[in-house]
């Protein structure tokens, strides 16, 4: 008996050390063999045990539950797949090996994916984590900086709005120079900012022919592959985001005079000028007068306790004079507002089956009363292999979205922008009386200046009947959307070699625009306040069917694809305006009286699209592509409707060849060549607006209000009319040196041919243009991407990278008639043997010393003034003046971007800045700035003027009604470099022990900053916005400073 108790015991005893066993945790770190850098996001997995897994941390950290004699199964895109035994460890170091046989899920390219070591295009991944530190409304401010070759320009900070990316330069004048954006494998025509960046998994840039001639007729100006989310094999995980920052503005306002003293004395010195040089006044009766008319001269306000015929006295500001009142107009419509974002994702799955499900919600209110961009999205992305040859998915999502957007981006006086720096600074916001004090009504409502006020005398000479802070809390101006997109696919596996993958996706996006302007005050108070309501629907579907092939044949490797794409597109406009509200602030429609205005239309757009790749590679090591497609689009006529695209490249990996295995300091060398071609179909209107039956004559309907007409001059269609054809020429090297540098270098030539142009009619024809094929252009630069990891071998981590890109434009052909007289197209002019973006102004040879008039160049002696001492004959009136080629350009010689990143131990530090070398930008707002017209905002340069005892400047003399001294002219070309501090990202991931006392997987804290400093040539303007070369009155950027906490379950 003894003896089977004894049995017993020990039996049990042996069953709990088993049981404990089982349950134990293995904890450790997977790390990058070739840089010793942590891998986050790679799958672990316990082998035959589908749902215990989990996933590597930031700092490639995992901890999971484990029995005895477990083997864990180590995954992760790009690289070698291990099996690790856990017997008798506790804590394991992992070196996952880059691996040419998984490569191919690395980079997503068109209608596939495609391995790094054997791609023979140009192209650039993106991944989420870079992504994750921008915070941005729309995925295409992301790209800022993230490859060569990728101009980003970001018009208007307004949140919500996207940014213009052009990919290698500009291969049209009047067709889009927009990229085409592919989202989950379908070509995608809604509105980017309804994607939520959160989302994305990566973005990969295709630049040349090789990678993106598959697209055809859409991908001439290169091709961004947006890939989404999905699930992972493994047990669940729950990802929690938030962050709240602050919005404020980005840059300053231009260095104007903004105190009222300064102001008034140099509005004097205008004043006066004019009336001595202009009057023929004496010095001492110009000074008296000005003096005595100065306040009238203004719209009677004087700022300052003193009569207004003693306010300035000899050009300085009285001594005894004391401020009244001073309101700022960029104090008042300018403040720092909230920005918060929340994501939530939860994901997981097994071998069969994997999901990604997705919620986010993102308020960013821009610093402009009444603006911002609201968001709710939510997607799911579902994977399953229903049988060993069949699996099929669905990705679904959904976005609301709501923009809050201010006049902006015009000269209009709603504009902010411009009316804050446009107006003096003696002006107020609110309304005083000439005792200096603030009015409010009846109910105790302040009462805004609209420079009207009779009743004290008032009557304002910039803007009158304008106060843009009064209209932007009053006025509204909202437009929203709901976005769905959904994309399914299903696929068959067959023949061992075969797969058949058929993807259906649609696309359906609603938008209301209601612009409302209120009765109160401003421009609509006559009409009893004013709506327009705008409605904008597009349906878009997308149906293709791919058939693949892939074979080993011992050392070589063949695949091919055959498909066919159909897409089709409608898009459907109401718009209806309405006057005389009868409850103010309610901008419905049924609120109002009169109609003024209703319209619609339906406008369709279909491209039938068949296609072909073949790839071939032999040891690894030589590789070729081939592609064609064939495309047939709706905007031309039948007899010229379809066109033909293809492309063919090869690579040769040298690292790989025998002779190379003992030069250890090349880890990797691979050169590249590719040659093809694109189509572009989508000309756009004279106004700039994408036409859809460009081959139709057209026309608009007329009415009286009760009697209908026909306007045939509506638009003259081109029946001859086809495809803009880019021819693209790439060669490449890529390399890998001494473990710690890498670079990545291209020379690329982009010519267009046929170019889709709207070519010029003389009025008596009753059109402006027609649509045409002429001329060629050509786009040739080189790109460099260099990477250096300074510190990978230690707990402190640190690397560097570093593009740059050049390139050049040059229109080669125009039609005969065009080829002396070339085409003027405002401050440019289209010339054979230059670019679209080579300025063709008036020259500014400065002041003359002796009267102070601004002199312009002239080659015509009748209207010359005079003859400089180098010979270059002179006019003061600048519309006589010789235009000419100034040899400046608005393009760069270089742009790019730097970006570093250090590691240590559970911190992490990065940032990225964002420059641009040369080119020339047409300042018109400073030109406006440094006018004369009273009532005007001046910027501090005009105190430089020309004075009898300041004849050594540049500045003329400073004369009120004196226009010629701001005329155009190269003196307002100004140097487009800048610096610019992009972001900044300082983040603390806590330690596992830390982590697994919170019942929590991963927790990170960060803190973030965008936009941080623009260093430019001048305080105000920001070459980031203008990608032409002329400025405008822009939303300026935000910067946004947030911190933020990530956790993971």
């Amino acid at each position: 008996m003894r003896k089977l108790i004894g049995l017993f015991v020990f039996l049990t005893f042996v069953g709990i050390q088993i049981c404990f066993a089982q349950t134990r945790e293995i904890t450790g770190t997977v790390i990058n063999k070739s840089d010793r850098m942590p891998l986050p996001g790679v799958t672990v997995m316990v082998k035959g045990e589908p749902g215990n897994g989990t996933a590597t941390d930031i700092n490639g950290k995992f901890a999971l539950k484990i029995k005895e004699n477990a083997i864990l199964v180590i995954s992760f895109i790009g690289m070698q797949t291990q099996e690790v035994s856990v017997a008798g460890k506790t804590n394991l170091t992992i070196e996952l090996t880059p691996s040419a046989e998984t490569l191919d899920e690395v980079m997503v390219v068109a209608y596939g994916t495609a391995k790094n070591s054997s791609f023979t295009g140009s192209a650039k991944v993106v991944s989420s984590e870079k992504l994750a530190k921008i915070q941005t409304s729309s995925i295409t401010k992301a790209l800022e900086g993230a490859s060569p070759g990728v101009q980003v320009v970001s018009a208007s900070g307004q949140p919500g709005e996207n940014a213009t990316i052009r990919i290698r330069g500009v291969g049209s004048i009047n067709a889009s120079n927009t990229p085409l954006y592919v989202v989950d494998g379908v070509p995608f025509s809604g509105y980017l900012n309804s994607i939520n960046p959160a989302d994305i998994e990566s973005m990969t840039i295709l630049k040349d022919a090789a990678a993106n001639s598959l697209y055809g007729s859409r991908a001439a100006n290169g091709v961004i592959v947006i890939t989404t989310k999905k699930g992972k094999a493994g047990k669940p995980i729950v990802s929690l985001d938030m962050k709240w920052g602050i919005n404020s503005r980005g840059i300053p306002s231009y260095d104007m005079i903004k105190n009222p003293g300064k102001y008034y004395e140099a509005a004097w010195t205008a004043l006066r000028n004019n009336l001595q040089y202009n009057g023929e006044l004496s010095a001492a009766e110009a000074d008296a007068e000005a003096t005595r008319t100065l306040v009238n001269e203004l719209g009677g306000y004087n700022n300052y306790n003193v009569p207004d015929d003693q306010l300035v006295i000899n050009g300085k500001l009285n001594p005894a004079a004391k401020l009244l009142y001073h309101d700022d107009w960029a104090d008042e419509a300018f403040s720092n507002k909230l920005r918060q974002e929340y994501q939530f994702s939860y994901q997981g799955g097994s071998d069969k089956t994997k999901y990604y499900m997705s919620l986010g919600f993102l308020d960013d209110k821009g610093y402009v009363e009444n603006s911002g961009f609201r968001r709710y999205t939510a997607r799911v992305n579902l994977d399953q292999e229903l049988t060993s040859w069949f699996k099929a998915g669905a990705n679904l999502a959904y976005a609301n979205t709501l923009q809050n957007f201010p006049n902006s981006g015009t000269s209009a006086y709603a504009n902010q922008f411009m009316f804050s720096q446009g107006i003096a600074p003696i002006y107020p916001v609110y309304l005083y009386d000439r005792e200096g004090n603030r009015q409010y009504d009846k109910d105790g409502n302040v009462i805004y200046d609209y420079g009207t006020a009779s009743e004290f005398g008032y009557s304002r000479k910039y803007a009158s009947n304008s106060n843009p802070i009064a209209t932007q809390i009053l006025d509204i101006h909202d437009y929203k959307t709901d976005a769905f997109d959904g994309n399914t696919y299903m696929e068959v596996s067959f023949l061992k070699d075969f797969k058949f993958r058929a993807n259906f996706a649609y696309n359906n996006s609603n938008r209301k625009d209601i612009d409302y302007q209120n009765a109160l005050y401003g421009d609509a108070k006559n009409v009893g306040g004013r709506a327009y309501h705008y409605q904008y629907k597009r349906d878009v579907m997308t149906f293709n069917q791919i058939l693949s092939w892939n074979r080993d044949f011992g050392r070589h490797n063949i695949s091919a694809l055959a498909g066919h794409e159909a897409y089709k597109e409608d898009y459907y406009y109401l718009e209806v305006s309405k006057e005389n509200f009868y409850y103010p602030g309610n901008p419905e429609l049924a609120n109002a009286a009169k109609i003024t205005g209703a319209t619609s239309y339906k406008n369709s757009r279909r491209i039938e699209s068949y296609f072909a790749k073949a790839d071939y590679s032999f040891d690894n090591r030589y590789y070729a592509s081939l592609s064609f497609r064939r495309d047939a689009s709706s905007r031309f006529h039948k007899d010229n409707r379809w066109g033909n695209f293809w492309a063919i490249g090869a690579s040769w990996r040298v690292s790989q060849e025998n002779f190379m295995q003992n030069v250890s300091w090349i880890q990797n060398l691979k050169l590249k060549a590719s040659y093809g071609t694109n189509g572009v179909e989508n000309i756009l209107d004279p106004a700039g607006y994408e036409q859809w039956y460009a081959w139709q004559d057209q026309y608009g309907i007329t009415s009286d209000g009760t009697n209908l007409g026909l306007n045939p001059s509506y638009y003259k269609g081109n029946r001859s009319l086809t495809w803009e054809k880019s021819k693209n020429f790439n060669v490449g090297i890529e390399t890998d040196l001494f473990d710690w540098f890498s670079l990545d270098a291209e020379y690329f030539i982009r010519k267009s041919d046929d170019l889709l142009f709207n070519r010029p009619l003389p009025p008596s024809s009753g059109f402006t243009s027609y649509p045409d094929n002429i001329g060629s252009m050509k786009n040739q630069g080189v790109e460099f991407d260099l990477t250096f990891n300074i510190f990978k071998q230690t707990e402190f981590k640190w690397s560097v990278n570093l593009n740059l890109t050049h390139y050049t434009n040059e229109i080669t052909k125009l039609p005969p008639e065009f080829k002396e007289s070339g085409i003027i197209s405002g401050n440019k002019k289209y010339m054979e043997g230059h670019s679209i973006y080579d300025f063709y102004l008036e020259r500014y040879l400065g002041v003359d010393p002796a009267n102070g008039k601004a002199m312009y160049y002239t080659n015509n002696a009748e209207v010359a003034n005079g003859t400089l001492a180098n010979g270059k004959m002179f006019t003061y009136i600048n519309s006589n003046a010789t235009q000419e080629y100034t040899g400046d350009s608005a393009i760069p010689d270089v742009y790019g971007a730097f970006t570093s990143n250090w590691a240590y131990k559970g911190f992490d530090l990065s940032f990225m800045m964002n420059y641009q070398i040369g080119g020339k930008l047409y300042d018109s707002n400073y030109a406006a700035y440094m006018g004369n017209d009273l009532g005007r905002g001046f910027h501090k340069d005009v105190l430089k003027a020309w004075t009898p005892t300041n004849v050594n400047t540049n500045v003329p003399i400073h004369q009120q009604n004196y226009q010629d001294a701001t005329g155009r002219s190269d003196r307002f070309l100004t140097d487009a470099s800048f610096l610019a501090i992009k972001n900044i990202m300082l983040g603390y991931t806590f330690p596992k022990h830390i982590c697994n006392k919170l019942h929590i997987e991963n927790l990170r804290i960060y803190a973030v900053a965008d936009n941080v400093a623009l260093f430019s040539k001048r305080q105000g303007m920001d070459p980031r916005q203008y990608i032409s070369g002329a400025t405008g009155y822009n939303f300026a950027p935000i910067r946004t400073v947030s911190f933020g906490i990530n956790m993971k379950f």
